[in-house]
C-alpha cells in the first residue's frame, strides 16, 4: 500500500510538472507577441500616371524657359545694334547735346550687364535640364521631392516675368528722352519695343535661384 502511494505520488508530480512547463512555455509565447508588433509599412504608394504627369509638366516648363532666353537673346542683340546705330547718328550731328550720347552710353551699359547675366542663366537653364535628365528615372521613385524643382522654375519664371517689368520702366525713360530732345528719328521707337531685359530684376532673381537650388 506505501509503495502504490508513493507510486500515485510521484505521478502526480509529474503531472503538475509537465502542466507547469507547458504553462510557462504560453506565458513566454504570449510576452513574445506583446513585445513584437506587426510591423507598420510605411511604404508611400504613387501611382505611375501622377508621376508622368509630373515629369511632363517639368519637361514642359524647362522647354518655356529656353523659348523666353531665346527671345531674350535676339531681343539683347536687337538693342546693341540700335545703341550702337544712335551713338553714330548722334557722334555725326554737330549740335547733338553731348547729355544724349551720355545717356545712351548708360543704356549701352546696362544693357551690357544685362547680356553678362543672361549668359549666366543660360547654363543655369542648360545645368538643370541635364540634371534633370540624368535622374528622371530616379524621380519615377521620388515624386515628393519634385516639390523643389517646381520652386527652381518658378524662380526662373519670376525672373523672366521681373525682366519684362524692368524693360517697360525702361521704355518709359528712353520715351521721356525722345520727347525732351525732339529726335524724331524712329530708331528710339525700335529701342523702345525691346523685350525682356532688366539688370536688378536679373540679379536679384539670381540670388533667388541659388537660394532655392541650396535649399535642396
Amino acid at each position: 500500500m506505501k509503495i502504490k502511494t508513493s507510486k500515485l505520488f510521484l505521478v502526480f508530480l509529474v503531472f503538475i510538472f509537465l502542466n507547469t512547463q507547458v504553462f510557462c512555455e504560453q506565458l513566454i509565447v504570449e510576452e513574445d507577441v506583446t513585445k513584437k508588433p506587426k510591423p507598420v509599412d510605411t511604404n508611400v504608394s504613387v501611382t505611375s500616371s501622377q508621376t508622368d504627369a509630373k515629369i511632363k509638366s517639368i519637361q514642359n516648363s524647362i522647354s518655356e524657359l529656353k523659348i523666353k532666353m531665346e527671345e531674350l537673346s535676339q531681343s539683347l542683340k536687337d538693342a546693341q545694334t540700335e545703341i550702337k546705330t544712335m551713338q553714330e547718328n548722334m557722334g555725326k550731328m554737330a549740335d547733338t547735346d553731348n547729355s544724349v550720347l551720355k545717356e545712351l552710353n548708360k543704356y549701352n551699359e546696362q544693357i551690357q550687364i544685362i547680356d553678362n547675366n543672361y549668359n549666366q542663366q543660360v547654363k543655369k537653364i542648360n545645368t538643370l535640364d541635364s540634371d534633370f535628365k540624368e535622374i528622371k528615372d530616379t524621380l519615377k521613385l521620388r515624386v515628393d521631392k519634385m516639390q523643389s524643382w517646381d520652386d527652381i522654375l518658378d524662380v526662373l519664371k519670376k525672373e523672366i516675368s521681373n525682366n519684362e517689368i524692368e524693360i517697360a520702366r525702361l521704355k518709359k525713360e528712353i520715351s521721356e528722352l525722345k520727347k525732351q530732345y525732339g529726335y524724331s528719328d524712329n530708331i528710339f521707337n525700335s529701342i523702345a519695343m525691346w523685350p525682356y531685359t532688366g539688370i536688378t530684376a536679373l540679379i536679384i532673381s539670381v540670388i533667388a535661384f541659388v537660394v532655392a537650388v541650396a535649399r535642396q
